[in-house]
C-alpha cells in the first residue's frame, strides 16, 4: 500500500502514459481515462468478470522523481474529484467505504457547481 517511486527523467504527462501502458490488458480494458491535478483517475473493465471499476493513480512529485500509489475506488480514497458520471458507469463494490466516498464525490460535484454558478453571476 506504499508508493512507487518512477524514474526521475519524467514528466507528470509521462508518467501518465507509462502508467496506461503498463496496465496488464490481459486483464483489464480501459474504458475512461482523466487525468486531475493529483493523479489519473480510470474507469477499467475487469475481463474475468465483465465489471467496471473505478481506479486512482495518485502521482506527488517527491524531489526530482515522480512517486504514484493506486487506489481502488472500494477503498474510498479521499479525492473526490472523480468524475461524477463514472458513478454510474462504475459496478458498486460491496464496501462501506464506497457509499461514504460516492456521496463524497456527488457532494464535491454540487458544491462546485454551486460554486461556478456563482462565478458567472
Amino acid at each position: 500500500m506504499g508508493w512507487d517511486s518512477c524514474s526521475s527523467d519524467l514528466s507528470k504527462s509521462d508518467t501518465v502514459a507509462r502508467l496506461l501502458k503498463e496496465i496488464d490488458r490481459s486483464r483489464y480494458e480501459v474504458l475512461k481515462s482523466k487525468s486531475v491535478s493529483r493523479g489519473l483517475w480510470l474507469v477499467i473493465k475487469e475481463i474475468a468478470t465483465g465489471k467496471n471499476l473505478i481506479q486512482l493513480y495518485l502521482i506527488e512529485k517527491h524531489g526530482r522523481e515522480y512517486l504514484v500509489k493506486s487506489v481502488s475506488a472500494d477503498m474510498g480514497p479521499c479525492e473526490l474529484d472523480c468524475p461524477l458520471d463514472w458513478l454510474d458507469v462504475a459496478a458498486q463494490p460491496e464496501s462501506e467505504f464506497w457509499v461514504s466516498w460516492a456521496e463524497g464525490v456527488r457532494a464535491f460535484h454540487r458544491r462546485k457547481s454551486k460554486y461556478l454558478m456563482l462565478m458567472i453571476l
